[in-house]
């Protein structure tokens, strides 16, 4: 027949079996130990804690209380040499979120500020350079990180290639312009 009882209930039984056996067989191995300490408020522990008796054992119960621990047996108080309730704090509520402060964003650079921060990440990249020539997509992409508001036409120039070679001393990678094809005249 099979049983109705969920796999938890079975595992459940099964500690309580094992628990019940490792008991006794301490109580029988081990006379020196005068003392059981059952943390439970299960009757299914009135037949160990009186076969503990009749070894000649003392047993003490101890349970918890709260809102999610069960009833605990009335049988098993009266049966346990000692019972004790021992109340189980409340977790504490969690701390609510405190936001973050917003980063601020860095102020607008000086002119001699930017200047100093591409001869830093130019000579600092190994990527930014290409023939000894600074490639400008990837200065751009990092100097807009560090400030995003700010560009060449904030220190008045037309590019960030002629903000480099004038202030930096550095030569742009310059795309050529292709030479016009020539018209193709028919024959």
């Amino acid at each position: 027949m099979a049983s109705s009882r969920s796999f938890s209930q079975d595992v459940k039984n099964a500690a309580d079996i094992e628990l019940v056996v490792d008991a006794l067989r301490v109580a029988a191995e081990a006379p020196w130990i005068e003392v059981f300490v059952i943390v439970s408020g299960d009757g299914g522990y009135v037949p160990l804690v009186r076969r503990l008796h009749a070894l000649g054992k003392y047993v003490i119960v101890v349970t918890t209380s709260g809102p999610d621990v069960g009833a605990v047996s009335s049988m098993l108080r009266s049966a346990a040499d000692q019972f004790h309730v021992v109340a189980v704090p409340e977790p504490p509520a969690p701390a609510p979120a405190v936001p973050a402060p917003a980063a601020q964003p860095a102020p607008p650079p000086t002119l001699a500020e930017y200047r100093e921060a591409i001869l830093s990440l130019v000579g600092a990249d190994p990527e930014l350079l290409i023939d000894g020539r600074v490639n400008g997509a990837r200065l751009g992409m990092l100097l807009r990180k560090r400030w995003p508001g700010t560009t060449s036409k904030s220190f008045q120039y037309r590019s960030l290639g002629a903000l480099v070679e004038e202030n930096c001393g550095l030569r742009m990678i310059r795309h050529v312009e292709p030479k016009p094809v020539p018209e193709m005249v028919p024959a």
